[in-house]
């Protein structure tokens, strides 16, 4: 069906017109549904989420094929819960490492798809990767935090570095204490839950349980009074 319906769209359009159309309109889906799944009910938008995978695949393909790095950043970066929260971090890195390794990306794009591509890193064992990435997200977002990716980049930098051994002690000590710091300067919830997450759950493996479970007892605080549901799972998970 899908190679008949290929067939008979290019007798009737340009292939490539519709598939920007395509494209655009998923890019607007995921704007739409950022604020949904950050939020207290996030469930009628990852079941819609869901029910159009195959087309937010088709659109991401599309965005590399075409080297458009914003609209792939847009429709990767909306939607990081949806990708965690099905197991496929690892097929949104892998496009994503593409696009942001290209020669002459956006400057802005660059900086959000590789805190983005650094994030999903983590949980597939690319520790390396994730320290790379995030080092590159972090040096380059100090001239301009870009929706608080360097708040996010030193948190991935800082579990990555811990876990990879990549950074000393004081360099991980360092980056959660500057990345809750920018976390809660940006203004926005989740980012601030989120830092706090990774900070904690870095904290326990680096330095002291007290001292994570602070931090994790602060992601909490943040989720509950904000109404940010994404970080609660975890943040209970691991203070648990």
């Amino acid at each position: 069906i899908r190679v008949y319906a290929r067939r008979r769209l290019s007798e009737l359009d340009d292939p490539a017109r519709v598939r920007d159309r395509h494209l655009e309109f998923h890019v607007g889906l995921a704007g739409r549904a950022h604020a949904g799944l950050t939020g207290g009910q996030p469930e009628p938008w990852m079941a819609r989420l869901a029910a159009d995978l195959d087309d937010l695949r088709a659109a991401m393909d599309w965005a590399v094929e075409a080297g458009d790095l914003q609209a792939l950043v847009d429709l990767t970066e909306r939607i990081v819960r949806f990708w965690f929260e099905r197991g496929l971090y690892g097929e949104v890195h892998r496009r994503l490492h593409e696009a942001v390794e290209s020669p002459g990306a956006p400057h802005d794009e660059r900086v959000r798809g590789l805190t983005t591509a650094a994030l999903l890193a983590l949980p597939i064992g690319e520790t390396d990767y994730a320290h790379r990435s995030a080092s590159q997200a972090v040096d380059a977002a100090r001239t301009a935090d870009v929706g608080g990716a360097l708040a996010l980049g030193l948190s991935v930098r800082a579990q990555a570095g811990a876990v990879s051994g990549l950074s000393t002690s004081d360099q991980v000590d360092a980056d959660v204490e500057e990345a809750v710091e920018h976390g809660k300067a940006c203004g926005d919830a989740a980012i601030h839950a989120w830092t706090l997450t990774l900070g904690g759950w870095t904290l326990l493996r680096s330095r002291t349980i007290d001292a994570g479970c602070r931090l994790l007892e602060q992601a909490i605080e943040v989720c509950e009074n904000a109404e940010v549901a994404f970080q609660v799972p975890p943040a209970h998970g691991v203070l648990g």
